[in-house]
Parts: structure tokens; C-alpha cells; sequence
């Protein structure tokens, strides 16, 4: 009969306890995880090594993501002779690996008792994953029907993991993946990085990457670096136009001559900076300095003709005067109606829209 249960990590139980007892009732096992850390199969190794004694086949299919499964984790995997592993390579960064999942064949041989279980959760195996961590799973137990199949919720789990497996996706682990990695650090540290592509284009192909794809993310880092450099010089040019330059602007309003645009591209510059970092450095907290000081930077703006971009700092205030109106429909409180209306009136008075 189905039977379902919530397994979570507790004082007395835990999911490794309860990994450890199926895996030591299966008369197979099939994992899918993302992450599998030394910690996590430190502990798992004593069950992991009488499965093998007892030639209970398993496959486990895990991925690189992050870099949390070391090749250290794989090469140690791979020495019990009754599993097979797998990892599952994405063909884009976008693409992801995050399944959770355990299924366990339990048989015997008269077969009145064969039945899968199967966990469904959160839980990767880490030391921390498997016994301390706030992890959510749902074990399901389903008998095997007419001694031929399982349940549907199981069959179709399975179904989705023989897809894994089997994709072009999923290699096989072998000893080359310790000799690329060697290969690919000794070329990461001394070599430039389109020495780096080519080793990689080289091992890999163009199954896993391709050049529009391959360090997208590291080439956004980059980018984001130099420009970072290149927008602080910009910074820094034009608050020192503003000023060292107000001074005389102000000479130039009183006769009567148009302000350069040069100067107004600087101020608004400037101005907009100094006004949105009020309140984002107070986290959107008020007090009479701070209003006194947009107030100020308001006035400066419209006397040199421009206007400040007030977006970052009206973002802020919608999201506090939603918090308040949301608090406000569990509970008419009247300091929080005034706390409201003062929001409002600040809002008003700063001129954000």
C-alpha cells in the first residue's frame, strides 16, 4: 500500500538516518543530486562499502555546479565497483542541475514485498545537508504492481531519471577527469586566457560550450571591473567641475549669462548622486537632517536649472509605504497611520514622484 512521510531533520531523526536505512533495505538505488561534498560521503562511506560487498548495483548522477562536487568526491565515488556515476554537464550556463532525488528498489526473492521508495526534496548530500540543515523531503513507498511496475508517482520519476542518465549530457565518470583538471589549472596559471579556451575547446568540444557562451559571467566580471575604474575618473571629473566651478556660475547667474551645459551635466550629476545617497544609505529612515539636506540639494537643482533623477529614492519610498499600507490592513493602528501620513508628506514636500 502507498504510504507517504515528511522527513526533515530532527533532534532523534534525521535524513540520514533515513538515507542510510533505505539504502541499506534496496536491492538497488538510484541518486540524483547536485552537490556532493567530502563531508557528505565521509559519512556515507561504511553503508556505501557494505553495498558493495553485497554487489548492490546503484547509479548516481551529480554535476559540477559550483564546484561543490570536487574531483577528489567523483574519484572516490568511482572506486566502489557496484555504482555507476555520471556527471551531467549543462550545454549552456543557463542551463541548470538541481534535482534531488532517491529511489530505492526493494526486493526479495518470493517478490510478495517488492516495492519502491522514493525521496523527493532538498536534501544534496553534504555533511551538513544529511544532518543539520532546515531541509524539507517527501518519502513515498509504492508497491510494485502485478510484480511488473511501479506506481505512477514512481514510474515517473524513474522515467525522468533513465532521460538524465541517458542525455548526451550525462558522461561518465573516468580517470581523464582528474588529468584534464590538472591540465586545465597548469593552463589557467600560466598561460593567457585564449591559451585557456583552446585547452577547454580541446578536451571538451563543442557539445559543452560554445565561444558565446563560455566565461559569460566571468567576461560580465571583467567588464564590470574596467568600467568600474573608468566610471570613478568620470565621477571624480565632474565633482570637481561642480566644485570648483559653482562658485563662479553663481557670479555669471547674478550678471544675467546662460550656466554652460557642461556645468549643468555635472551638477545634475552630482546633485542626483547626493540626493538618492540620503536615503539609501538611511535605508529609506527619515529624520529633519536628511529632509533638511534634500531640501537643500532641491533648491540648489532648480537654481542652476536642472532636475534631479529622483528613481532610485522613489523606489524606496514605495516599497516603505506599501510595508505600511499592508500593515495597516491586519491592523488600524493610529501611529502607524501617522507614520504613513508623515511618509506622504515627505514624499510631497521632496517632490518625488
Amino acid at each position: 500500500m502507498e504510504s507517504a512521510e515528511f522527513i526533515y531533520n530532527g533532534r532523534t531523526h534525521n535524513f540520514f538516518n533515513t538515507l542510510v536505512e533505505n539504502l541499506e533495505q534496496c536491492s538497488e538505488f538510484k541518486i540524483s543530486v547536485a552537490f556532493i561534498t567530502f563531508g557528505g560521503l565521509q559519512v556515507l562511506l561504511e553503508t556505501l562499502q557494505a553495498l558493495s560487498e553485497r554487489g548492490i548495483p546503484g547509479e548516481i548522477l551529480t554535476t559540477t555546479y559550483q564546484n561543490m562536487t570536487t574531483p577528489q568526491v567523483l574519484k572516490r565515488l568511482s572506486e566502489f565497483p557496484n555504482i555507476k556515476l555520471k556527471i551531467y554537464v549543462p550545454p549552456t550556463q543557463n542551463d541548470g542541475f538541481h534535482a534531488k532525488g532517491y529511489l530505492f528498489h526493494k526486493s526479495n526473492d518470493s517478490k510478495s514485498n517488492d516495492l519502491w521508495t522514493v525521496i523527493i526534496g532538498s536534501s544534496n548530500i553534504t555533511g551538513r545537508a544529511l544532518k543539520t540543515n532546515v531541509e524539507w523531503n517527501v518519502l513515498q513507498n509504492e508497491p510494485v504492481e502485478n510484480l511488473q511496475e511501479p506506481g505512477i508517482f514512481a514510474k515517473t520519476v524513474l522515467k525522468e531519471f533513465e532521460q538524465l542518465w541517458e542525455s548526451p549530457w550525462a558522461k561518465e565518470y573516468s580517470d581523464d577527469f582528474e588529468t584534464i583538471q590538472k591540465e586545465l589549472v597548469r593552463t589557467y596559471l600560466v598561460s593567457p586566457l585564449t591559451e585557456i579556451i583552446r585547452t577547454i575547446d580541446n578536451y571538451f568540444g563543442k557539445e559543452y560550450f560554445t565561444l558565446k557562451d563560455i566565461f559569460i559571467e566571468e567576461r560580465r566580471k571583467i567588464l564590470q571591473t574596467m568600467l568600474k575604474g573608468k566610471l570613478q575618473i568620470f565621477a571624480n571629473t565632474y565633482e570637481s567641475m561642480y566644485d570648483e566651478g559653482k562658485g563662479s556660475i553663481y557670479q555669471m547667474q547674478t550678471l544675467g549669462l546662460d550656466i554652460p551645459k557642461e556645468f549643468k551635466i555635472s551638477a545634475q550629476y552630482v546633485l542626483t548622486k547626493q540626493f538618492n545617497d540620503l536615503f539609501i544609505d538611511s535605508r529609506g529612515f527619515l529624520d529633519a537632517d536628511i529632509i533638511q539636506q534634500a531640501s537643500d540639494l532641491n533648491f540648489e537643482a532648480k537654481r542652476i536649472g536642472i532636475e534631479i533623477d529622483k528613481e532610485p529614492t522613489s523606489k524606496i519610498f514605495s516599497k516603505k509605504i506599501a510595508q505600511n499600507i499592508n500593515r495597516l490592513s491586519y491592523a488600524l493602528d493610529l501611529q502607524q497611520v501617522d507614520a504613513t501620513l508623515d511618509l506622504l508628506d515627505c514624499i510631497a514636500k521632496l517632490e518625488i514622484k
